[in-house]
């Protein structure tokens, strides 16, 4: 059954409105939606830039700097403790044992 003129033009209005209520929607809603995106997009930003302090960024890099000092005082107080355990070593008779004179 082909489609008569009433019927495209019921077809007609229906696209119409529904293009309407689509269009009235994007201009309604997007700028909204964007300007709440920009917002976001900026707070994000202001994060993840060094900023002198007040960032993510800043101070992710403070613990990673915080983090290596720590790492190479541990590793200056090992070598340390290997020099005194090789000097205590050599004293007790290279055996670990103590081999000190008793009187």
């Amino acid at each position: 059954m082909p489609l008569t003129l009433q019927d495209w033009e019921s077809i007609a209005v229906i696209a119409t409105c529904i293009g309407g209520l689509a269009v009235w929607l994007w201009r309604s809603r997007f700028p909204t939606a964007l300007a709440t995106v920009v917002t976001n997009v900026d707070r994000v930003l202001h994060e993840v830039t060094p900023n002198g302090g007040s960032s993510l960024k800043d101070r992710v890099m403070k613990l990673e700097q915080s983090h290596h000092t720590l790492h190479e005082s541990q590793q200056k107080q090992t070598d340390a403790l290997h020099r005194i355990e090789e000097k205590v070593s050599h004293l007790s008779g290279g055996d670990g044992k103590n081999n000190a004179p008793s009187f």
